[in-house]
């Protein structure tokens, strides 16, 4: 996988110019009073006529960069777009990508969104307009820019659905070779399944997690409510929502920051408590494996979070669409699936720590720092670390600093609370193939899918080294 991960990267360094901030940023204007030449320093085609295969980032959705009769001034000089408007450019759009403007000769107004990577097959052109600048001279400007037409423009994600459909096959081929080497893997599920449906039940009637349950139930349920009020109605203090789906990613960070929680706090003693009741000796008597019994008690101890929790997301979200409009069905489909698989995850990942721990306040110790570093903790973590990097982190507003929103949307990659919200925005999408700062949502996927699996590992590993 990491292979393909490589060639996918190699491919495009071979086959693209992934960079085209740095061609925009080696721009240059010389102003010799009547003769004004603008041109790139940096280009892969400095000759007119050739054309470059770019890939990048829309940064501003086409629909606000068509030029229309009233949205534009002819005779005008842009330095943003590095033009001259004029009428013959009605109808035509400046997609910005990574910072480039490229005019297209055709109105993209639907055809692709903000935040999208695509491949434009760009052309070079020289021209030479005249037009009269701000002291009332008439100033003639040669121009190098970039154009292209509709029928150029391509989602990044016609190639790279290659690469991840190959990634996928090769982690599903691995998984076929592992489950070669276990003879007896379909009676071991069937034990995991066991066991599984034994801890859930358990789990389920536990007084913790009954009142845990009312906990993050009032809680999203609450907040499901509230925001689906503010699309129609902002607040005051708190402000409004943009649209259905940014309500829907609100409410999967509170469905995180509470239900994360419970997961943490159902799994802080599981194998603490077998080890002092005595039964994680007869259960290690059974004729078990140790990733049976690992993935045993994970599914139970998910079940007995996540049943309730699928409930409580069901509320909040019903009384979110009975207030507001309702998000993408994608989106929707994400908020749930990918909320049980953060619930799993923050499991297995307690699982871990709770094998770490010898005595019952140890465990809670754990659970609770878990907690608090990936809900609350973790945003400070942001400006520790964007304030290292340089980014002053004391001005109003740094929030919309591009640097800043890099350093949120790496770190997210490393937390399944973060991860599972950004994956809730990425199925908002029409697309795997767009960019949350740096970040796409083909990496997006990845991570989520590498989490449990990675827990899951190293809580059969740590259960080994217990059991010996």
């Amino acid at each position: 996988v990491l292979l393909l991960l490589l060639a996918q990267q190699t491919w495009w360094t071979a086959n693209a110019e992934t960079d085209p901030t740095a061609i925009w940023e080696s721009r240059e204007l010389s102003d010799d009073g009547e003769m004004w030449t603008f041109l790139y320093r940096e280009t892969a085609a400095p000759q007119d006529g050739d054309t470059v295969l770019f890939r990048g980032t829309i940064e501003v959705s086409p629909r606000f960069s068509v030029m229309r009769n009233g949205t534009i001034l002819p005779g005008e000089y842009s330095p943003m777009d590095g033009l001259v408007y004029n009428e013959s450019l009605y109808d035509s759009t400046i997609l910005r990508l990574d910072g480039l403007p490229i005019l297209v000769h055709g109105n993209l107004s639907g055809e692709f969104f903000a935040n999208e990577i695509v491949t434009v097959r760009a052309q070079m052109v020289w021209n030479t307009t005249i037009f009269v600048n701000e002291t009332g001279k008439n100033v003639t400007l040669v121009r190098q820019g970039w154009e292209a037409n509709p029928q150029d423009i391509q989602l990044a994600s016609k190639v790279d659905r290659w690469f991840f459909g190959a990634s996928i096959t090769a982690l599903l081929l691995g998984g076929w070779a592992s489950t070669q080497r276990f003879p007896g893997l379909r009676a071991e599920l069937r034990s995991a399944w066991w066991l599984a449906r034994f801890e859930a039940q358990r789990g389920l009637r536990s007084p913790r997690t009954i009142v845990l349950a009312l906990f993050f139930t009032l809680f999203i349920v609450g907040m499901g409510w509230l925001l689906g009020d503010l699309q129609n109605d902002p607040s005051p203090l708190l402000g409004g929502v943009q649209s259905p789906d940014d309500a829907l990613g609100q409410l999967a960070w509170f469905t995180f920051f509470v239900t994360s929680l419970a997961a943490v706090a159902v799994s802080l003693d599981a194998f603490v408590a077998e080890r002092d009741s005595g039964t994680l000796t007869q259960l290690l008597a059974r004729p078990l494996s140790r990733e049976a019994i690992v993935l045993g008690k994970a599914l139970g101890l998910w079940l007995s979070v996540g049943i309730p929790a699928l409930g409580a997301q069901l509320l909040g979200l019903a009384l979110m669409l009975k207030g507001g409009d309702a998000p993408t069905v994608p989106a929707v489909a994400g908020y749930l699936l990918l909320g049980q698989l953060m619930i799993f995850t923050f499991v297995l990942l307690q699982l871990c720590f709770a094998l770490l721990a010898r005595t019952g306040a140890e465990a809670a110790v754990y659970g609770l720092a878990v907690w608090l570093l990936m809900a609350l903790v973790w945003p400070l973590l942001f400006l520790a670390v964007g304030y290292a990097l340089g980014i002053d982190v004391t001005t109003a507003g740094f929030e919309q600093d591009p640097r800043y929103q890099a350093v949120v949307s790496h770190m997210a990659l490393f937390n399944p609370g973060y991860l599972y919200q950004m994956g809730v925005g990425v199925l908002t999408n029409r697309t795997l193939a767009v960019d949350f700062e740096g970040v796409s949502g083909w990496q997006v996927t990845a991570a989520l899918a590498l989490w449990p699996l990675l827990c899951l590992r190293l809580a059969t590993w740590l259960f080994r080294r217990e059991a010996r």
